[in-house]
């Protein structure tokens, strides 16, 4: 009895210890896990009071009245930045010692830091401008969609923006001074577009005699219109300050820029491809990794595209036998392009039957969100 008595007092003494071992390792993981979470959080902050535009997005007016610094410099200084978090994340938190949720921050800001390192090593490969990104056009988008003027002091840091743009642009011309001696041009085709794009910003009011308003006096215009708590006096003193900022400032550095492109456009050739840069295969290689998630090469992914392209055509060709389609494939994707069946009158009519599919279109998907999404906007559009 005495030993019976000795092997069950054991096991309860072992069963003690067991809980609490997995109660302590449990406390040390929740530790652990709240510890880290907090460090991702002082990185966010970090990275986030490094890009005054960035903040605006996010709703953050604390470097309101500033633009971002687009200098090689400060992009060196960004990447030293990101690398001594990770450094520091891999050296001060184990991922076994974290929960799920953490882990998985974990490999993401590895990931992405991973990225910026690669990214950063051929950041003289990428065109400071082109018809699809840049400064240029980014910066109007960005003061009319995303900069508020809920206040007096929002409308001045609108204008501190205007004439912030003047040193973006001296940068941005520099930038890409650097990547021509590099031999990193954008190719001839490009250059028409960019101009273009510049020219339209500074038409209209106060940069001509133009009865319109340019956008972005219009859009200042109207936002400061909107004020409710400011009088006549400093509306007007606001509207002055801003024409000011844009004739003074942003015409100028525009027009700057526009002889840049202009003279670049003239040095440009029509080689399109990254293979005519240095180290432009390696480049390439890289932004496939980053596009496709995967380690497959130009070649393969090539392939793959092929067998695609003729998997499709061949089901196109099933269903152009199967409606007795008298052509090649050609022929009948010419004849869906082009015939007035497949396509609503250009009326009241048939545009309101056209918005009336779209809607069921929709109203279609929404019901089936739940099966891809477990939190949905609220707002419906």
């Amino acid at each position: 009895m005495k030993r019976i008595l000795g092997t069950f007092t054991s096991s309860i003494a072992f069963a003690v210890i067991a809980v609490a071992g997995n109660a302590s390792s449990s406390d040390q993981i929740a530790a652990e896990s709240k510890r880290a979470n907090e460090f991702f959080d002082k990185c966010w902050d970090e990275t986030l009071a490094r890009h005054p535009v960035d903040e605006s997005f996010y709703g953050i007016k604390t470097q309101y009245d500033q633009l971002e610094d687009l200098s090689d410099e400060k992009a060196a200084a960004d990447h030293a930045v990101w690398q001594k978090q990770l450094a520091t994340l891999k050296r001060d938190f184990k991922p076994d010692l974290l929960d799920p949720q953490a882990q998985m921050s974990y490999k993401l800001f590895e990931r992405e830091a991973e990225r910026e390192a690669e990214e950063f090593k051929f950041c003289f490969d990428v065109y400071p401008v082109s018809q699809t990104r840049g400064v240029h056009a980014q910066i109007p988008t960005f003061l009319i969609n995303i900069h508020k003027i809920d206040n007096l002091k929002d409308a001045e840091a609108y204008i501190a923006r205007l004439n912030a743009i003047p040193k973006l642009f001296d940068q941005l011309i520099t930038n890409l001074q650097v990547r021509e001696d590099k031999g990193v041009v954008a190719p001839r085709f490009v250059f028409p577009l960019v101009l273009d794009a510049c020219h339209k910003i500074i038409q209209g009011k106060p940069f001509d005699s133009s009865a319109n308003n340019s956008p972005l006096l219009d859009d200042f215009t109207k936002k400061v219109g909107a004020l409710k708590d400011i009088d006549s006096a400093t509306r007007n003193r606001l509207l002055s300050g801003a024409t000011k900022a844009l004739n003074e400032s942003v015409k100028p550095a525009y027009e700057k820029l526009i002889a840049f492109l202009d003279g670049q456009s003239k040095r440009a050739n029509d080689d399109a491809g990254v293979w005519k840069f240095p180290d432009g295969t390696e480049f390439y290689s890289s932004a496939l990794r980053r596009s496709t998630t995967t380690d497959l090469s130009a070649d393969q992914i090539h392939e793959i595209g092929l067998k695609e392209v003729a998997r499709i055509h061949g089901e196109m060709t099933r269903i152009k036998d199967k409606i007795g389609f008298k052509g090649d494939l050609q022929a009948f994707f010419k004849f869906m392009r082009e015939d007035r069946q497949f396509y609503l009158p250009d009326t009241d009519e048939g545009r309101a039957k056209y918005l009336a599919q779209a809607v069921a279109i929709i109203d279609d998907m929404k019901k089936r969100l739940d099966e891809l999404f477990a939190t949905k906007p609220i707002a419906t559009s």
